[in-house]
């Protein structure tokens, strides 16, 4: 009996695990507005996200882009990288969200604190041509 139970929630699980795969277009067949081309993506094993990115090692420049679909007017996004431990204090983050009059704001945000409350500021990186776009939510 506890075998076939144990069973039932395995199958409910994957078939679960399928549908949000499912949901979500893979990052290698997403189009960017713009034409925006990235080489190389990874699609993130939670919140339905994608990271695309192109390196470019002579400059040591990195042009990437965070995915996140199902996003309504009422929800920020934000993205972050810790560059120095493994934590949330250091992550610097990238923040997006929908203002009233429905434009896109878009900002840079170092994470210093547990209480943090992604407030605009420099990050410990340089970072340059930041923008926000929303596409069928």
């Amino acid at each position: 009996m506890a075998r076939s139970v144990i069973f039932i929630i395995a199958i409910f699980l994957a078939f679960c695990a399928l549908s949000c795969i499912a949901q979500q277009q893979p990052c290698a067949t997403y189009k960017f507005l713009n034409n925006k081309h990235f080489s190389s993506c990874s699609d993130l094993p939670v919140l339905s996200s994608s990271l695309h990115w192109n390196y470019h090692p002579l400059s040591n420049r990195v042009d990437d882009a965070f995915r996140h679909t199902g996003v309504t007017d009422r929800r920020w996004i934000a993205w972050a990288v810790n560059p120095t431990s493994g934590g949330m204090i250091g992550s610097q983050a990238i923040v997006s969200f929908q203002r009233t009059d429905g434009s896109l704001a878009v900002y840079t945000s170092p994470i210093t604190s547990y209480g943090t409350r992604l407030e605009q500021g420099n990050l410990s990186f340089p970072v340059s041509d930041l923008s926000a776009t929303n596409q069928n939510n």
